[in-house]
């Protein structure tokens, strides 16, 4: 039974993650600026700062430059695709 719950509340946490990635696509992919997540009609930039999704970040850090980011992609060519998933990249061409 405890296993049952430990593996649920995981989900849950990860259900609440999706549905806040949704949430805040869908915000910023309003037609309508004055809707628009970001935009004056929203709050502006701290209106976008609020978002729930964005909770936890040190947005003082972040501005001045100095956050560590989570993943570090290796572009050794500009035109790399080694970060990406083969599913998200075509197939090379040869000629």
């Amino acid at each position: 039974m405890y296993q049952e719950c430990e593996s649920s509340s995981s989900t849950l946490i990860y259900d609440m993650r999706e549905v806040l990635t949704s949430a805040l696509i869908i915000k910023l992919l309003q037609r309508d600026p004055r809707k628009r997540l970001g935009c004056l009609g929203t709050g502006g930039l701290e209106g976008f700062k609020r978002h729930p999704w964005f909770q936890g970040y040190d947005w003082t850090v972040i501005e001045r430059k100095e956050a560590i980011p989570p993943f570090e992609p290796d572009v050794r060519l500009s035109a790399s695709s080694v970060s990406f998933e083969s599913v998200l990249t075509p197939p090379s061409r040869t000629m």
